[in-house]
């Protein structure tokens, strides 16, 4: 008999809580020991726990950083950026979720942060100012250290 194989493709790019998800309803499969798909189901549970645990050790997380453009008036206000930085769980756990640069014009660029389990697609500009605010975040835990 030929070997079959279950595979989810893309498991590295499920959010966390999908992938929770996906592998409790893997578990309440539970074929009969012997059967065709016991050892399919098997692996594929063990696949996506692995992928649980390797996110769960990691030493660095993903963080979305939305920019959002205030003009002279409250009324214009609009997203120019989404981008994506792996940075260490540590510092990112401590990380404010909300940042401002302000220009020399008087208008400001906002951003919210927050930790997400994928990297998605960077768009936009203005990618200096996380740097920039990430460059401080480190250095602020070098002088706790």
């Amino acid at each position: 008999m030929n070997k079959i194989y279950l595979n989810i493709l893309g498991t590295k790019n499920f959010d966390t809580e999908d992938l929770s998800i996906l592998q409790d309803a893997v578990k309440e499969l539970r074929p009969q020991y012997g059967t065709i798909l016991y050892e399919p189901v098997i692996e594929l549970e063990r696949k996506i726990r692995a992928e649980l645990q390797k996110r769960e050790r990691s030493k660095y997380v993903w963080g979305e950083f939305i920019s959002y453009w205030s003009g002279y008036t409250s009324s214009q206000r609009k997203i120019v950026g989404k981008h994506y930085r792996k940075i260490q769980k540590d510092i990112a756990q401590k990380m404010p979720k909300y940042f401002s640069h302000k220009f020399s014009d008087d208008t400001t660029n906002d951003w919210n942060i927050k930790i997400v389990s994928v990297k998605g697609k960077d768009e936009g500009s203005y990618e200096q100012q996380i740097d920039e605010f990430l460059a401080k975040q480190e250095s602020n835990k070098e002088s706790e250290e």
